[in-house]
């Protein structure tokens, strides 16, 4: 697992969502590890982040990690459904940023949607 998390990789990305009652966009930084041609963030506060709940309702995001932007689709990760992804994603948060305590979201890069 360990091999995964990129030495030179960046600590932070940064997040859009759109707001589900103004409709503005809302920007966060947060820790992150990318698996595979994912990236993977965690909500420390699961479903009553303000940003898991923009996500709930509007999938579509867009998101910076170093110089790449993506527009993509978010998506939480089903804890119990999907134990081996879960088991994967923290243990690659825990080696990268010695934390692993959250809900996980899946951030899918998708260079085909239409603009943000």
């Amino acid at each position: 697992m360990q091999g995964d998390v990129q030495l030179s990789e960046p600590e932070f990305l940064y997040l859009n969502t759109r707001g589900r009652k103004s409709g503005r966009i809302h920007r966060i930084e947060i820790w992150f590890v990318h698996h595979g041609e994912k990236y993977y963030i965690l909500s420390e506060l699961g479903e009553k982040a303000d940003w898991v709940r923009n996500i709930k309702q509007n999938a579509k995001v867009q998101f910076s990690v170093g110089e790449e932007t993506f527009d993509g689709i978010g998506r939480l990760v089903d804890s119990n459904g999907e134990t081996k992804l879960v088991k994967q994603v923290s243990s690659l948060m825990q080696a990268k940023n010695g934390w692993s305590d959250g809900l996980i979201v899946e951030l899918q890069p998708n260079r085909n949607l239409p603009g943000y």
